[in-house]
């Protein structure tokens, strides 16, 4: 028996291991590093940084010919004008070299979600560099025909598009026969809005403007389940179209003074499988719709956005309806006692409850949101809580259900300083300053609350949009979602 020569065994683990801390990236196979970056995000990762590490890298990502065999990347193409990027590095030509990156390297329909700019008011985005030729080379190459998830937001080349444009337009909308989710906040040519809703029949959540349901007379049924025009500038709304929607199951349709009877009629005929209803009207106990509404006994969640709040509705509805969410809105002025004392009548019929919350100083404050025993939500504002001295860790304490909070907060130039933002809402989390110094995704911080009844909680904080931005206004406001993690 040979006897056991340690001092070899020793240098040959050295040598392995020596061997593996010297493996390169570089010399794994083309799938694997694909896999890799599978995990990264094309337009802040791939793109600008791994793509110019190597030639392989360059190679992989589509910055040459066509690869012989192709791979799952660019899943998810997302250029939000929040990240914190050069505009330098998106001109005309941008974003057609994208297409032939993505076609070059990425197999067959691997592209599922694309989004090109935010949906608020005020977002320059990408309107000044999205040109028809990056639709006429998605076209050709068809590098986004398996999208499911589509959002274009502040594009203003649909505004005065010639007739050639709108045919290329109308021949690549038709090419994405997968898709599901369309969100829109421009109002494109009608042509192409047509084009759509006819040949993309998968499509079963739409946002848009309200000017792009005038359809034809002979289109439709629609297999469409959720339908958002809530941020419609107009309220030219097509009545006829919801005679055409029979899986409609959820629809927000904004605020007017008074919507025509028709439309809600038609609604409370058609949309039979409607569970989710959102609007405002400002006369809503003249017009008749509310009473129409009251008549859609399949509703689940209401939410009804008004300037009269009439007690013997609000009973009627949470004990007509076998809701599970009724958002309510309590506003800056007037006494509440009465409202109050039905909400404590009905709430706990409700499962899931809004509650928007927003006060003048005054001592009972908290004692008011505590009789919210059900509310699994809330939705308040910065300046109400710092008026009335009340802190989210004392909602999360005295609120057992709750588990999501939104916060408005009104900063100046919020978007080149949301660590302001995020250290704003840390002092309001906990009574006292902190120091948030740095952001994951530019948006999230995570910390940690002390309850009595509850225990230790750790929340998630996170910057979810912005709303009122003109930048002629000195502040912004921006929504910050706190939520529990489990």
């Amino acid at each position: 028996m040979k006897r056991h020569d340690s001092h070899s065994t020793e240098h040959l683990s050295k040598k392995t291991k020596l061997d593996c801390s010297s493996q390169s990236l570089i010399h794994l196979t083309n799938e694997i590093l694909a896999n890799i970056f599978l995990f990264l995000d094309p337009i802040t990762d791939l793109l600008p940084n791994v793509m110019a590490v190597c030639e392989k890298f360059f190679e992989i990502l589509g910055g040459k010919g066509t690869l012989d065999t192709k791979h799952i990347i660019y899943e998810k193409i997302i250029l939000k004008s929040r990240m914190k990027l050069h505009r330098d590095r998106f001109d005309k030509a941008y974003f057609v070299r994208l297409v032939d990156f993505v076609s070059r390297a990425a197999c067959v329909n691997a592209c599922k979600v694309l989004k090109l700019g935010n949906n608020y008011d005020g977002d320059e985005g990408l309107s000044l560099v999205l040109t028809i030729d990056f639709f006429k080379k998605s076209k050709e190459t068809g590098c986004f025909n398996g999208l499911k998830k589509l959002s274009l937001f502040n594009i203003s080349i649909f505004k005065q598009m010639s007739q050639k444009n709108i045919k290329i337009l109308k021949e690549w909308v038709s090419s994405l026969s997968n898709l599901e989710e369309l969100h829109l906040n421009n109002l494109i040519p009608q042509d192409v809005m047509n084009a759509i809703l006819i040949e993309c029949k998968n499509l079963k959540h739409l946002t848009c403007v309200s000017g792009n349901l005038a359809i034809n007379d002979d289109m439709g049924p629609f297999a469409l389940e959720s339908l958002d025009i809530s941020t419609s500038d107009d309220n030219d709304i097509n009545y006829s179209f919801f005679t055409r929607t029979p899986h409609l199951k959820k629809l927000a349709i904004g605020f007017n003074y008074c919507f025509p009877n028709t439309l809600f009629l038609n609604i409370r005929d058609y949309c039979r499988e409607l569970t989710e209803f959102s609007y405002g009207e400002r006369d809503m106990n003249e017009t008749g719709n509310l009473q129409i509404m009251m008549q859609m006994n399949q509703l689940e969640k209401v939410c009804i956005n008004t300037q009269e709040l009439d007690l013997d509705i609000i009973r009627h509805i949470v004990n007509t309806f076998k809701l599970k969410m009724f958002p309510i809105s309590l506003g800056s002025e007037g006494d509440f006692s009465d409202i109050l004392e039905v909400l404590e009548e009905t709430l706990e019929l409700v499962d899931d409850s809004y509650v928007l919350y927003q006060a003048k100083p005054e001592t009972n404050f908290l004692q008011k949101c505590k009789k919210f025993k059900q509310a699994r939500r809330f939705l308040t504002f910065g300046e109400t809580l710092e008026n009335n001295h009340v802190t989210i860790g004392d909602l999360f304490e005295e609120l057992p259900l709750l588990n999501e909070l939104l916060l408005t907060l009104s900063i100046e130039n919020i978007r080149e300083q949301s660590l302001k933002g995020a250290n704003q809402a840390f002092k309001l989390i906990h009574g006292k300053e902190g120091i948030v110094n740095e952001l994951f995704n530019d948006t999230t911080f995570y910390t940690k609350i002390e309850t009595q009844s509850r225990g230790s909680l750790k929340l998630r904080v996170r910057i979810v949009d912005f709303e009122n931005m003109d930048y002629e206004q000195d502040e912004q406001d921006a929504i910050f979602k706190i939520s529990l993690v489990k």
